[in-house]
């Protein structure tokens, strides 16, 4: 009962209020109330100015309502519904060749159950598919916003670490600048002081100098002329005497050489990375190096005599090998994976380095690891601030500064790169 009562407030929702028939192209007036098209204009014949509404006599006033497709297709819905309501109907033989069937076609039940269970599994494949796609793109979206959320926690601990160093190098710029402004004042102060003390023994001289000259001019003609000497004695030291340098105390320049550290790694590597390679014509026999010249290993095979290699080799005991790129000024950024177990090192040295001597013109950080392989390769990131004389290594791993070199550079400098190893697995390359 429930169900007939709903279709019919539904039926009479779908109706025209004028010709009480289902709605053909309605009409939406103003007041809220919809008619057919047909039935408004016919309503509304004749009339001019102000149209009233044919249910509730709103005035309406434009000849052109606006259609409710939207409406329109609710209200055919509404009469198949009806109308299949009519259809869907169990006929028994003597019902079925009743006048009011005549007119309605009459299908078997089995017939009629399997046409419509082959339109309900046609829905339920597309169902299927339709479920599987959603929970498809729900894992996607789950996915991703795990993948964000742990991005996020990696940026937050990255940003932590990198505030962590930010304290660190701050509290330790602090030192230096105290104790630097400290020195400063104490030189400063001992300058004054030495000045102060030239000072207050030229005015002494001058003044006894002074008195001397007073008391000269203050004799006779004839006890100046006795006393001529002490004249020429007088005179002669007042042009030997020179009037003592004033020092002028200058303020110190404020030290900036912590300034890169402020920038974090994240801005260093943004702003300053070189994508570098190595140099083939600079490498030590005992190196191999990949076709992109991007990774260099270190080998125990038996090579050719030196002579045999380029001259900018390296020939020394020292398996080293440098960037194919050199710096004379400004701010430089490259990372290395370092791979194995052995020793290393890696930094710049100076354009005039001797190929077959010793470490003695090289600015380098290096380690030496055990026989034990590494579970994770090395990374380290080297800055070279041409403008302020530094070269600072980072462990990029763990986001943390290892060590800072502060020199003044002269000349250009090339990276420099050392690895020896006791296996074939020992290699550097650079990112």
């Amino acid at each position: 009962m429930a169900l007939e009562a709903s279709l019919a407030e539904l039926h009479a929702a779908a109706r025209c209020p004028v010709c009480q028939d289902f709605l053909k192209e309605p009409m939406t007036l103003s007041c809220g109330h919809n008619c057919c098209g047909s039935c408004l204009q016919q309503h509304w014949r004749n009339l001019q100015g102000v149209l009233p509404c044919p249910v509730c006599l709103h005035p309406c006033r434009h000849w052109h309502p606006q259609k409710n497709m939207q409406l329109g297709q609710v209200a055919d819905l509404v009469q198949q519904i009806l109308c299949m309501r009519d259809d869907l109907e169990l006929l028994c033989g003597q019902c079925a060749a009743s006048p009011d069937h005549q007119a309605h076609v009459l299908t078997p039940i089995t017939q009629a159950a399997a046409h419509h269970k082959e339109k309900l599994k046609s829905c339920l494949e597309h169902l299927g598919k339709q479920l599987e796609e959603a929970e498809r793109a729900l894992a996607r979206q789950e996915s991703e916003k795990q993948a964000l959320k742990e991005k996020v926690q990696r940026q937050s601990h990255q940003f932590h670490r990198e505030t962590e160093h930010f304290k660190y190098h701050l509290q330790d710029a602090l030192k230096d600048i105290d104790s630097g402004a400290h020195s400063e004042m104490g030189f400063i102060t001992d300058a004054l002081r030495k000045n102060q003390m030239d000072l207050s023994d030229y005015a002494a001289t001058l003044g006894s100098l002074l008195r001397d000259a007073t008391r000269q001019s203050l004799q006779t003609d004839l006890g100046l002329l006795l006393q001529v000497e002490q004249v020429h004695q007088l005179s002669s030291r007042l042009e030997s005497l020179q009037f003592p340098a004033v020092y002028s105390a200058q303020i110190p320049k404020e030290n900036l050489a912590v300034l890169p550290h402020y920038m974090g790694l994240h801005n260093l590597i943004t702003k300053f990375q070189e994508h570098m390679t190595f140099d083939p014509e600079t490498a030590h026999p005992s190196l191999d190096i990949s076709p992109d010249r991007r990774t260099v290993a270190f080998s125990l095979e038996n090579r050719p005599c030196p002579s045999a290699f380029h001259p900018r080799a390296f020939t020394s005991s020292y398996t080293a090998i440098l960037g194919s790129q050199g710096f004379n000024s400004g701010r430089h950024f490259w990372q290395v994976e370092i791979r194995g177990t052995g020793m290393w090192s890696i930094g710049v040295c100076k354009d005039s380095y001797p190929r077959n001597l010793l470490m003695s013109q090289c600015w380098a950080f290096g380690m030496y690891f055990s026989q034990e392989p590494q579970e994770t390769p090395s990374h380290i990131g080297v800055f070279l601030d041409l403008e302020l004389g530094q070269i600072s290594f980072y462990s990029l791993r763990s986001r943390a500064h290892l060590h800072t070199i502060t020199t003044p550079f002269q000349e250009k400098l090339w990276p420099y790169f050392f690895l020896s190893g006791r296996t074939l697995n020992f290699s550097m390359t650079l990112v």
